[in-house]
């Protein structure tokens, strides 16, 4: 399976939202620097288009990332910020390069007394198989 973003709405912080129309998930893929001001504009950008949305399941997809320039801080202070999601369906976080896969897993920790379904894996393939997808076709999002 490809990571394909062709189409993707690319946001100027280099965050492309997209959604897989038929099994109702959302896909966010992070590109570039990642800082803690780049992850809490593409959370807003995903907590507002998932508002109101018969979602069943997100992939925040960091195999495109340059670099991720958080402290285990701020990963802190993101675990106890509003969820992104009202519900808590599977949230699937694809790692890829060791240091994102352990601040995700960092994550994942931190936030598993107050939510559920958050898993961290390394490749996209892992994802669409924790979500029952197999050829999803991901659409850019519209209107966000």
């Amino acid at each position: 399976m490809s990571n394909e973003t062709d189409g993707g709405y690319l946001t100027p912080d280099g965050v492309i939202l997209e959604i897989e129309r038929e099994g109702k998930i959302v896909r966010v893929t992070w590109l570039g620097e990642i800082t803690l001001s780049v992850i809490r504009e593409g959370f807003s950008k995903v907590r507002e288009f998932a508002k109101g949305r018969d979602l069943r399941g997100a992939i925040s997809d960091f195999t495109h990332a340059r670099n991720l320039n958080l402290s285990k801080d701020d990963i802190y202070v993101l675990s106890h910020e509003e969820p992104v999601f009202e519900t808590d369906f599977p949230r699937i976080t694809v790692g890829g390069a060791d240091h994102i896969f352990g601040m995700a897993r960092m994550f994942e920790l931190m936030t598993a007394e107050r939510t559920t379904g958050i898993h961290v894996v390394r490749t996209i393939d892992e994802a669409y198989a924790l979500l029952q997808l197999q050829d999803p076709e991901f659409n850019r999002v519209e209107t966000v």
